[in-house]
This record gives structure tokens, sequence and C-alpha cells, in this order.
């Protein structure tokens, strides 16, 4: 698997990635730095046919988390960046699937408006697939969703007293 990293000595990014991206998605390195991933294990692959697997590319954005009290607008500044980048990039090029990780919570908070998102999601194309991560989505949204699903807390590591994890938890 080819990998792409962000360089923080340089600040170097994917084209098109606006500076000051930072931490908001589980991903398995530093938050904040891009990683574009090219291709997945050829065990991933179809049994017969394939010739070139997919594409993967990430795009972290965020602050991290939000809390009560803070300061929403440079939240709001982000979400407006990242939100613009991607439809920017849906626009550049040819994606099967988006997946929007964490998106009721910004819906939730009121760093997007619902109408933007409904917008963008009557204007996509057919063959583009979203999936839209996160509790409490909005009415509106599980409405217009062909596909919802609750996820149920079973057993967490938090309930032993356990920190989140920078870059797996957030």
């Amino acid at each position: 698997m080819g990998l792409q990293r962000h360089d923080r000595t340089t600040g170097h990014s994917p084209p098109g990635l606006p500076p000051g991206s930072s931490a908001g998605s589980c991903l398995p390195w530093e938050s904040g730095e891009p990683l574009r991933a090219e291709g997945v294990a050829p065990t991933a692959l179809p049994a017969e046919g394939a010739t070139r697997a997919p594409l993967i590319e990430i795009y972290p954005f965020g602050m991290g988390f939000v809390f009560r009290g803070d300061d929403l607008r440079p939240h709001i500044e982000m979400a407006e960046q990242a939100w613009i980048f991607m439809e920017q990039t849906i626009k550049e090029r040819k994606f099967d699937i988006l997946i929007l990780d964490e998106l009721t919570i910004v819906l939730n908070l009121g760093l997007l408006t619902i109408e933007k998102v409904m917008d963008f999601l009557t204007r996509k194309s057919d063959d583009l697939h979203i999936i839209i991560t996160g509790r409490d989505a909005p009415q509106e949204l599980i409405e217009f969703a062909d596909v919802v699903t609750e996820m149920t807390e079973i057993k967490h590591v938090y309930r032993k007293g356990v920190s989140a994890v920078k870059g797996l938890d957030y």
C-alpha cells in the first residue's frame, strides 16, 4: 500500500487541503496529518477480474472536542472550510463513496446548517454513495436517507476510566 503523509517540516499537504486542518478524525496516526492510501491489501481485492485497487483518500478536518461554553466561531470556520474543500474535491474528481464522519455532531452543534447538507445531498450525482456518521441525526436527514443504523454501546473501555487516545478516539 502506498502511503503519502503530510510533511510537517515543510508544511506540504495534498493539493487543495487548507492549511491548519487538524484533529477530529479517528485515524491511527498523529491527528491532523492527512494520509493518502493508494490501494488495499491484495487479499481485500475481489477474487477475479480485479486489476487495480481503488484509491482511498482521507482528509481529516476539525479542531478536536467542543465543550459547553467554547467559542464556536473557529469551529464553524473550520467546518465551512472542510465543506468547501469536500464539495470542490467532489467536483474535480470521481469518487464512488464519500464518508462524512461525525457530520451529525457538526449539525447538532450548529457548525453547519442542515439546509446546506440537504442541498448537497439532493444535488449529488446518483453514482456517489454517501455515508454519514454520528449520534442523534436530525430527523430531516433520517427521513431522506435510504439506510439508517443505530449503534448501541455494549461495552467500552471508558467505563473502566481509560482516557480517549489521540489519533484513535479523536
